[in-house]
């Protein structure tokens, strides 16, 4: 991949993209990566990085939305290592997914509540309007 495409691939990410932090059946959290639209690009991504693809109805009056979804670690690791460098708008929210993704390849002692605790940094970086400091 160039740096044009990574930039580019970047801004998509920060416009249309999202990094969640959810809960597995282990009780700790693991971040993943999704980017929803109505163009067929996130078929493109699915074809070029692996993950999940699937188009979701959002009833008669709405396109339907072309989802592309990454969570396997060693893809969303190599996914965000591209994109981080061009990031703007989910900078942090990428740098700390893979800190997480360090902390899941590591698993050290404590590493549970360390995980819980920055998914509740990532869901306060995620939260609509003004972040407190």
């Amino acid at each position: 991949m160039t740096d044009v495409e990574a930039s580019y691939l970047a801004g998509l990410f920060d416009g249309e993209g999202c990094v969640v932090a959810f809960r597995q059946r282990g009780g700790f959290y693991s971040p993943y990566a999704t980017i929803g639209m109505t163009a067929g690009l996130p078929h493109e991504l699915w074809m070029e990085w692996g993950g999940l693809f699937y188009a979701r109805s959002r009833g008669l009056l709405h396109k339907p939305c072309n989802v592309w979804e990454i969570r396997k670690q060693g893809e969303l690791h190599v996914f965000f290592q591209k994109i981080k460098p061009y990031l703007r708008v989910k900078y942090f929210q990428v740098d700390l997914a893979l800190r997480m993704l360090d902390i899941l390849g590591e698993k050290s002692e404590g590493w549970k509540e360390e995980l819980n605790r920055m998914a509740e940094e990532m869901h306060r970086l995620n939260k609509k309007g003004r972040v407190p400091p």
